[in-house]
């Protein structure tokens, strides 16, 4: 078995400088137009990275086999955090709406105020990528000891809660639901496992056919959870029937926002569909995953854009592609990285299961040999 080369030291000084550039560049040129779609689009691969932690610290936790097909997409998608992280300083310019402005004052209070000021924000966000990125080491570190994947994944679903509310309930008109955090988190683990199969697919890398069918419940099951997620949130506001539950949804509804929610709901609707009723096929597997990963981006982008108080515009796919390019780069150098270090291991247990195989051939042949 060929081993893996692992990246050359050019080309990691290469993406190295090019995000060191990209984060200048943001710091310098962008106003706060700019500002807010390089802001959303952070959060949008940083959610891409952390729901990639979640799923394998998750897979671990369960003792699932299927987390060993795609590991070696789940766990260099996580180590992006490190990279997106310094992609984020430039936030530091995007003035934070004002709290008082925008919760009700029947709601305001000294405390509220404290949590929402621009500094407690900035230390949390500090706190958050700092945080991500430090989980995802440990947890690839650690292997699949179970312990170190139940205390990430607690640490990260706290992580997903508080930077939700920093970056999601400081809008116009404001409401909030707590089954919002929860949505943002199946969410995200729904679109990492997504992207993992369509790079698993693409590279026609080989596996357990059991791995991948259970691979593919799994996949169905969070994109099943998240339309129920989202469509109780939707009931909630609807049974309230109070103007602020209402304006909230109706806020996203101008502009392109009734084109990103159209995109977001066929497309896991497709995923959907096609999971229930094809899961054998390499062709059917890649649409259902590029339908909900192409669901994940617009929901993001209908759920974040709001927060601007601008809606989106052509001007914004700049930094966002910009910063989905370099973060791709970062994916696809992590994991030929990935495939170095491992491909070791890796022919050794493909030795093993061939040998087992052969070895249970043999033994199933033995009685019916005996009987002859």
């Amino acid at each position: 078995m060929m081993r893996t080369r692992p990246p050359p030291a050019t080309a990691w000084a290469v993406i190295i400088l090019a995000t060191l550039l990209a984060c200048g560049a943001g710091f310098i040129s962008l106003g706060e137009g700019g500002l807010i779609a390089w802001r959303n689009a952070v959060l949008l691969l940083t959610g891409q990275a952390a729901g990639s932690l979640i799923v394998l610290a998750a897979g671990h936790l369960l003792a699932n086999d299927w987390v060993e097909a795609v590991r070696d997409e789940l766990e260099p998608a996580a180590w992006t955090i490190v990279p997106l992280a310094v992609l984020a300083l430039p936030l530091t310019r995007l003035a934070v709406p004002e709290a008082p402005a925008i919760i009700p004052a029947d709601l305001m209070t000294d405390a509220r105020q404290s949590w929402f000021h621009d500094d407690a924000i900035f230390v949390r966000t500090c706190i958050l990528f700092g945080g991500l990125a430090g989980l995802s080491i440990w947890v690839s570190k650690a292997g699949e000891r179970r312990f170190v994947s139940a205390i990430a994944l607690a640490i990260a679903a706290i992580f997903f809660a508080i930077g939700s509310a920093d970056w999601l309930l400081l809008s116009r008109p404001f409401w909030w639901s707590t089954l919002i955090p929860f949505a943002l988190l199946v969410n995200q683990m729904s679109a990492a496992l997504a992207l993992g199969f369509i790079s698993n697919l693409v590279q026609r890398e080989k596996g357990d056919e059991h791995a991948f069918r259970s691979l593919a419940s799994g996949l169905l099951a969070l994109a099943l959870l998240s339309l129920w997620v989202w469509f109780s949130v939707y009931l909630i506001a609807w049974f309230g029937n109070q103007p602020d539950e209402a304006g909230w949804f109706l806020h996203r509804m101008r502009g392109t926002g009734t084109l990103l929610l159209g995109i977001w709901l066929s497309g896991n609707l497709l995923g959907v569909a096609i999971l229930m009723f094809s899961r054998r096929r390499r062709w059917s597997m890649t649409a259902a995953s590029a339908g909900m990963l192409a669901g994940y981006i617009a929901g993001m982008l209908w759920l974040l854009y709001p927060a601007g108080l601008r809606p989106l515009a052509l001007s914004d796919l700049i930094p966002i592609g910009v910063l989905a390019g370099l973060w791709l780069v970062w994916l696809a150098l992590g994991q030929r990285y990935y495939d170095a270090a491992h491909s070791g291991s890796r022919s050794a247990s493909v030795i093993h299961a061939r040998s087992s195989g052969s070895e249970g051939g043999q033994r199933s042949s033995s009685p019916s040999s005996e009987n002859k």
